[in-house]
């Protein structure tokens, strides 16, 4: 049986996509890159691949095009204790072990070590809203309710938080609000303890972290509740925690072909055309972690919007950090939306 880290082996021809499987699928949060003696040529974690994302780098593109190609290393012979203590001095969250030729004999990570508990962090989902765009299907029943595969929406995210050591939930409630609550109740059945903040009034995607208590912690997360994802928590929570920030919003690609062909032009006179151009943004992924500074700079039950809640702190001089997800992601808003996830939870 292979050992841990030995799944975590690349070379450097392998594509950036065959890294991201390796880091979801072992909890050491970094693979590494080795020739065919397993001597080690560089190192590669989630950050990195998030940043290239954002740089525009295709997932198709070789691992040696994003990876730290001198990376710390420590000798098999040192402890454990030494080990740690570098890691912990420096800020890494792992170091390879190499012998005196450089091959690989371990891959030593703080995850798994300090993190299995996530975490007294909480977790607020926005459970409140009106799904209009899923009429007929909301006329009697809230959005988060729907059904996606036989399970409520609501329920895949709980459970999922839940999954990860995320224990407490607050579901903020407005629109058809006993059914969430009769369904959930306290939500001992997942594993989780829930407690719902009732919006009196609709109060937009960020008014009702002002009826949080004040005693919730450093920081929270929030998530609307129509969103199915496999992104990583954990990776997401060490980022802000790590930024300083006061908050940190998740963004996702958003790729749109034009059907026709775009011409550009000076005045009377073609210069080009581009026959359906592929149009690339990065849009919200409406997921968030706040800093409770941010969240006491709130007025109490006023409707405001997540987008103008974040400039609003960008606006006094504080920082907000963007996540980019390359992991599963789909809100299911739109018609289309759910019946896609319809199709992809009966696979």
């Amino acid at each position: 049986m292979k050992l841990q880290w030995e799944n975590t082996l690349l070379k450097l021809s392998d594509p950036i996509k065959k890294a991201i499987l390796k880091l979801n699928k072992t909890s050491l949060h970094m693979v590494l890159i080795v020739d065919a003696q397993k001597r080690l040529l560089g190192t590669l974690t989630d950050g990195d691949v998030r940043r290239a994302f954002l740089k525009g780098i295709k997932l198709d593109e070789p691992v040696s095009k994003i990876m730290c190609n001198q990376p710390t290393t420590m000798r098999y012979t040192e402890s454990r204790e030494a080990i740690f203590k570098v890691m912990k001095e420096n800020g890494y969250s792992g170091i390879p072990i190499v012998d005196e030729d450089n091959k690989v004999c371990d891959l030593v990570s703080l995850y798994g070590v300090n993190n299995q508990n996530n975490q007294k962090i909480p977790v607020l989902l926005l459970a409140g809203g009106f799904g209009r765009r899923l009429h007929p299907l909301t006329a009697s029943c809230p959005k988060p309710m729907l059904k996606i595969g036989g399970v409520p929406i609501l329920e895949r995210i709980i459970k999922r938080f839940s999954d990860n050591g995320f224990k407490d939930i607050y579901v903020s409630v407005h629109y058809h609000a006993d059914q969430i609550k009769d369904y959930f109740e306290d939500g001992s059945s997942l594993g989780v303890n829930i407690k719902y903040i009732d919006e009196q009034v609709p109060l937009g995607t960020a008014g009702s972290l002002s009826l949080l208590p004040t005693n919730i912690g450093e920081n929270i997360i929030v998530m609307n509740g129509d969103i199915l994802t496999s992104v990583n928590l954990k990776a997401l929570l060490e980022f802000h925690q790590a930024s300083n920030a006061y908050a940190t919003m998740t963004l996702r690609e958003h790729i749109y072909t034009n059907p026709f062909g775009v011409v550009n032009f000076d005045k009377d006179r073609l210069i080009s055309i581009k026959e359906k151009p592929v149009i690339s943004n990065f849009v919200s992924a409406g997921i968030y972690i706040i800093n409770n500074q941010a969240i006491n700079s709130l007025n109490k039950n006023e409707y405001t919007d997540m987008p103008n809640f974040l400039m609003s702190i960008v606006d006094k001089g504080h920082e907000v950090k963007t996540f980019p997800i390359h992991e599963r992601w789909l809100d299911v808003g739109r018609q289309s939306d759910f019946q896609l996830a319809q199709e992809e939870y009966q696979l």
